[in-house]
This record gives structure tokens, sequence and C-alpha cells, in this order.
């Protein structure tokens, strides 16, 4: 599989513990279906036509609703919940319940091509761990993302039998293998570990030093114009008006869809501060635009007046020390997090888009002649309660 140009994390210590090899016969090959589960100390390789399907079985049911599309999958919050919620843990500790999901490998980056939802009997603890000693066809030598659930981070051998060199990933989503990792593993470890949600919410907590390094040069783009006010001229003449409306518009960043970004973590504000002291202008998370704009209106037209946002794109490197040892180490980091937000306080780029009023709309929007009259102007809000549908493609006619 290709490498792909950007992946989450990269490589940290290898453990230094190498499990006890589990003997599986050589032969054994997935069968038909893109989309297999398999359970730790297990050979049997159950396959299914869409990850619904597989991660269904893979959780006895419990979790029948996942999305079929492995990248949604992959990044939703509401599938991450359900596969370590309470009841995944509880399950997982009974002996005879080995349902809970500790990782999905994926043949493709960027999940794509055949997945590997694979099964532990419990979260990753200190005395708990899932080995999978050998990967299958069409997995083995072909792992090039993957993702990991409950408390697990994966080390990923080169030979069967936890043979050969070794790369230790933290917990979370990954894109794409490191480097020089990219089609080359052939077993798995999932063990207790971090994942970089748990670290970058440790930073300046649990991990009381904890330094945040621009690197590269930030991108700048402009997000897709939406909507921000719309008038309606219900007489027979141009009318002119001012409008007032408020745009709020928000940033994302590498674990967005676990911790919010306005939600107030040391690690968000580090991110903030050294943006500004790198590059020498303001990083925002989330900004509030305000703006009272005059646009003019022509007779029985409806106009939508819309805003595409400046945003800028920066990226990082995280180092936190702990005061005692944690997960077998004092120094972790988290490299190449990512952030997305919009510029302070700039306007960005206004469009004017007028469609002239269908029967319908003009009825409804007009009423009588009486009311058009008493009205004797354009009808303007920053709301669209009460906005025609308007077609998909509108004319632009000032902007």
């Amino acid at each position: 599989m290709s490498q792909p140009s950007r992946w989450f994390l990269v490589p940290l210590a290898l453990l230094a513990l190498l499990p006890l090899a589990v003997t599986v016969p050589a032969h054994a090959q997935a069968p038909a279906g893109k989309h297999c589960v398999q359970r730790a100390k297990e050979t049997k390789v159950s396959c299914y036509d869409t990850l619904t399907k597989a991660i269904a079985a893979a959780t006895g049911g419990r979790v029948s609703d996942a999305p079929a599309d492995p990248a949604k999958a992959m990044n939703s919050a509401r599938l991450r919940r359900e596969l370590e919620s309470p009841a995944a843990k509880a399950a997982g500790a009974r002996a005879a319940g080995a349902d809970t999901v500790v990782g999905i490998i994926y043949r493709d980056y960027d999940f794509g091509g055949a997945s590997l939802t694979m099964v532990g009997y419990g979260t990753c603890t200190a005395n708990r761990s899932a080995w999978f000693a050998r990967l299958f066809d069409p997995w083995n030598d072909a792992v090039s993302s993957f993702k990991t659930y409950n408390d697990c981070m994966a080390t990923f051998y080169e030979h069967w039998d936890g043979q050969g060199e070794r790369t230790q990933m933290m917990g979370g989503a990954w894109t794409g293998m490191p480097d020089g990792w990219n089609d080359r593993a052939s077993g798995v470890l999932f063990s207790e570990g971090p994942s970089i949600t748990r670290l970058l919410k440790d930073c300046g907590n649990a991990a009381g030093k904890c330094e945040f390094t621009p690197k590269g040069q930030p991108s700048y783009w402009t997000k897709g114009a939406e909507q921000v006010a719309w008038d309606y001229n219900c007489t027979k003449t141009n009318q002119t008006h001012t409008m007032s409306f408020e745009h709020t518009t928000g940033g994302e960043n590498s674990v967005s869809t676990e911790i919010s970004v306005t939600a107030g973590f040391d690690f968000l504000t580090k991110f903030e501060v050294q943006f500004k002291a790198s590059y020498g202008h303001r990083w925002s998370w989330s900004d509030t635009f305000r703006d009272t704009p005059s646009q003019t209106v022509r007779p029985f037209y409806i106009g939508r007046l819309t805003r595409a946002v400046p945003m800028q794109t920066g990226q990082g490197d995280y180092d936190m020390w702990y005061p005692g040892k944690m997960w077998g180490h004092y120094n972790w980091k988290v490299f190449n997090f990512w952030g997305t937000g919009p510029v302070p306080q700039k306007a960005g780029t206004y469009g004017w888009h007028e469609e002239k009023m269908s029967t319908a709309s003009k009825k409804q929007l007009c009423g009588s002649a009486k009311s058009a009259a008493r009205d004797a102007g354009v009808q303007r809000t920053t709301s669209t309660k009460g906005l025609p549908e308007l077609p998909d493609t509108l004319r632009v006619v000032a902007g």
C-alpha cells in the first residue's frame, strides 16, 4: 500500500517485554470477505461484506449500528463511545465474553481496503494484553493504517511470533504507518498505554511540564461560503438597507472528535501562545465576527449574504514529562499535532446572491398589496426562518 502524506503520530520508545508467542498454523488465511474479525490467541478469522456487520459480530451484537464507511467509522466519536462503554468493559472482563474491540487494522492508508477487527478479553491493563502473533493474508506485510480502542497502544512486529524489529505506537487513529513500516508488520500486540487524547489531557496537569513547539510554516486558506443574512424586497423599487449579522466559526484539530477545541484544556492554550510567539499573529480556535454591510435588493427579489472565512492551519510537537514513570516512561512526545482555526477578526469575502421570487414565495413573504405598501421597504433578518427554498445555483450580482 502506498505511504500517506500525513499521519497523526510517530513511534515512541520500543517495548522491552516480548510477549509469549502463540502457535498457529502457518497455512491459515482469511476467508472471502472484505471486513473480518479475529480474537486474540485464536486463528479463526470470520469475514463479512460490511464493516457494520464485522463490528456487530466482534461485539456479540452489542454494537450493531457502526458506520459502513470505514473512514467515517474511524472518525466517529459515537462509535468510540459504544466500543469503550462500561458495557463493553464488563463484557470483556468475563472469561467467556471476549467481545472487547482493541483495534482495527486496514490494508490501505486512510482506513481503506480490507479491515481486521481485533478482539481481546477486556480493556488493556498492566496485567492484560491482546496478542496476535501472526497476521495472515491479506494483512501480513500489508498493514497501512489502524485505530486502537479500550486503553490500548499497539506494538507491531516485523515477523511472525514477535521476531525481528518492532515499533510501538500510542493509542489513537493512525491514517498511515510510520516511516519504514508501511506494508511491513506481521504481528501485533495491544497492551496498556496512553492514547494521544490521554497525553494531551495530561499536558499541564498530570504531566506537570509540557511544551509545544510549532514547526514549519502555517498554511492559509478560505473556508467555503456560508449564509450569514438574507433580505427580500416587496416594493416596486430597489431598496438598500444595512444588515447586521453575527457569524461564529470554529476550528478543529487532530483529536477534535474526542476533545472540543473550546474545551479549555492547557494543551490548546499552549498551542495558541506558541503560535503567536513563532509567527507574530494570533491564533483562535473559535471566532465570532460581527458586521453591518449594506446591500441593494431589486423589486420582488430575495437576496442572501454569504461570508467565506479566512482560515489558518499550524502544526507542531508536544513534549511532556511526568513526575513518575507512566506506562514505563517519564517522558512522552506527541508529534505532528495539527490545528485549524479562523483567522481572528478578518472579514473574509462576502457574496451577494439574488433570486427572483416565485409566485408562492411572493405570497408567503409579501402577503397582500396593503401589507407590502405598509412595509415600504426591504425586509431583513439574520435568521433563515421563513426563507423559501431557493435553487442550488444562484446568480451572483455583487460581492
